[in-house]
Formats: C-alpha cells, sequence, structure tokens
C-alpha cells in the first residue's frame, strides 16, 4: 500500500502478463497483448518458478524462504 500509494494508479498495470524482456540502457517489456513499456525501473510479482525470473538471473540459486507476501 505505501508503494503503490507513492506511486500512484497511473503507473500500477495489474493483471498484465509480460511475455519478454529487454535489458539495455532502460528495460523494455513487452506484454501478451503486444504492448511494450520502456522504463528505469519494473516491479514485478511472479512465482518463484517465473520463466521471466529465471531469464533474468539466469543461473543464480533460487531458495523458497517458506513464506508469501501478499499486498
Amino acid at each position: 500500500e505505501i508503494f503503490s500509494s507513492a506511486l500512484g494508479l497511473v503507473y500500477i498495470l495489474n493483471g498484465s502478463n509480460v511475455v519478454d524482456f529487454v535489458d539495455r540502457y532502460k528495460m523494455k517489456v513487452i506484454l501478451v497483448d503486444s504492448h511494450s513499456f520502456e522504463r528505469n525501473i519494473f516491479v514485478g510479482a511472479n512465482n518463484i518458478h517465473s520463466k521471466r525470473r529465471i531469464k533474468l538471473l539466469k543461473k543464480v540459486l533460487i531458495v523458497y524462504l517458506d513464506y508469501t507476501c501478499y499486498t
């Protein structure tokens, strides 16, 4: 709530599905509906076995800590 209040709802896009991203000077994400956004920072929420997480972190060991955070 603190984060979303500080940003404002205009910058929050719930229910979107990122199918790919490109990390260059700015991060560019491509959504399932073909829309794309280019920004300095993206915050995403997905599961521990996400395809985007694997692409971003490559071979970093992912450890589940037995808890979940919901907002």
